[in-house]
């Protein structure tokens, strides 16, 4: 990398190095070549081309370009889009793509070199970066995208408020990692996607991070992984109001700063929220009323959402991977057990899994921890999983309203004999619908005797027709 951008800082010397003699003969070889024939439109597809395909560290395509000849450069210099993306922590560099982007957005990326090429003279990436802040400073209204991002394990870098002063009208895509700039500066506005990693705001609140959102009406995504911010008393506002945020990621923060923003951020009803060491942050989900278990091929997802006047609300989401060196059924155990203990689920009315194999849990164990599920639990799901499965569900003393089997093995005589049983607990209440779905081993005379059981509703759909009434449920 550094020998590139040596040689684009020679590059004007080597030129004017060429003999005078030389110049018209290599200009009419070059010219004698099919692919300077090309139209214009061409070479700037194939620039733009290039441009994608390029990786993140290489140099923008227009200094690769324009060292191939004259005609080249007067091409790429003529199109100012290909100057728009400011990716070399080199002087010259930026003061160029300043110059031939025009007026366009600007996409300021610009990432430690020092991740990927380890060189004991090249200069401290902090010197790097504030080396080029006084031209990046002069086209500040037209940032569109700023990343600055710091080598692993690098120091995190503080900025000085004055130097992002000014104002960013433009600037909707804001990536720190180790780069720590004051939530007092106005880039912390009108921002669509905000990612802060590993940034040092020891020194600011969790209450000064909520007046910067607050700032940004139409963030879609934050990410927060391993931000240092200092805790503060309870937001004696009205939530943060932000209408399309879709997607939260945290990891690695402090726990009452992770409760502070999830109380105090009101988003979008089609939240999705990522908290791979979120365990410990339990407060926020109080509002969850149904939670889903579903085993995929190396993981299990558990959703937490909420149903209310503004539709389906995912409020949490975690994937966790299953661990290899533990048998299945008691990574099951130790995942619902954490999951169900350590969150302070008070409002659960539907639970449901989906997809676990019979070996996942015994019965033994669900019923040794049927204590961890809330009482206010009303509808029990049960979806593709296997007949131990269904057996050690079934076991679980839910006051149950609803029970819903959809593609189970389930023995359809057992399953009478368990009707027949809750009945007589009072204190079970009364199961009002039973809804079984594509469950081939509940023959016709099962199906007759379960109509015949205490449950007022007891309805049994076949493939053929499951479509149709999977709205009537």
């Amino acid at each position: 990398m550094q020998d590139q951008i040596t040689a684009l800082k020679a590059s004007d010397i080597d030129a004017a190095s060429i003999s005078p003699i030389d110049v018209p003969v290599r200009s009419r070889r070059n010219h004698l070549t099919p692919i300077y024939r090309l139209p214009d439109d061409i070479y700037i597809s194939l620039f733009d081309i290039l441009q994608n395909d390029r990786g993140p560290l290489e140099p923008s395509v227009i200094w690769a370009v324009s060292q191939v000849s004259r005609l080249w450069r007067q091409i790429a210099f003529n199109t100012p889009k290909l100057s728009c993306i400011i990716n070399v922590l080199a002087r010259e560099f930026v003061d160029r793509c300043i110059a031939y982007s025009r007026n366009l957005p600007l996409d300021i990326i610009l990432r430690d070199r020092r991740c990927v090429i380890s060189n004991p003279t090249e200069l401290p990436f902090e010197s790097e970066v504030r080396d080029v802040i006084p031209s990046l400073i002069s086209c500040i209204s037209r940032w569109r995208v700023l990343e600055l991002q710091q080598a692993d394990g690098g120091t995190s870098i503080s900025v000085r408020d004055n130097l992002f002063a000014g104002c960013t009208p433009k600037l909707r895509y804001l990536h720190l990692n180790g780069v720590s700039i004051p939530f007092s500066t106005p880039v912390y506005s009108n921002l669509v996607s905000l990612c802060l990693e590993f940034v040092d705001h020891t020194l600011s609140t969790s209450t000064d991070f909520l007046r910067s959102l607050k700032a940004c009406p139409l963030l879609e995504h934050l990410h927060l992984q391993g931000a240092l911010i200092g805790q503060a008393g309870p937001w004696d506002k009205p939530p943060v109001h932000l209408p399309h945020l879709r997607y939260i990621y945290i990891e690695g923060i402090d726990d009452e700063v992770t409760l502070h923003l999830l109380c105090d951020i009101g988003p979008s009803h089609e939240l999705q929220l990522a908290m791979p060491d979120g365990y410990n942050v339990i407060h926020h989900v109080h509002r969850i009323d149904a939670l889903h278990f579903k085993a995929q091929d190396d993981s299990i997802l558990v959703e937490g959402t909420l149903h209310d006047s503004q539709g389906k609300r995912t409020l949490m989401s975690l994937q966790c991977e299953v661990c290899t060196s533990m048998p299945f059924e008691h990574f099951t155990t130790c995942l619902f057990c954490t999951v169900l203990y350590q969150f302070l689920f008070t409002d659960i009315k539907t639970l449901s899994f989906e997809c676990f194999p019979g070996d996942a849990i015994c019965t033994g164990q669900w019923t040794a921890m049927h204590t961890a599920f809330p009482v206010t639990v009303e509808c029990l799901e049960i979806t593709a999983c296997g007949a131990d499965v269904v057996k050690a569900r079934l076991c679980l003393p839910f006051p149950l309203e609803r029970l819903s089997i959809v593609n189970c093995s389930v023995d359809g005589e057992q399953l009478v004999l368990w009707l027949t049983t809750r009945a007589s607990r009072d204190w079970l209440g009364k199961l009002s619908v039973l809804r079984l779905v594509d469950c081939d081993s509940v023959g016709d005379g099962a199906v007759e005797r379960l109509k015949g059981t205490p449950v007022e509703d007891v309805r049994v759909v076949r493939s053929e027709c499951s479509a149709s009434s999977e709205d009537g449920y």
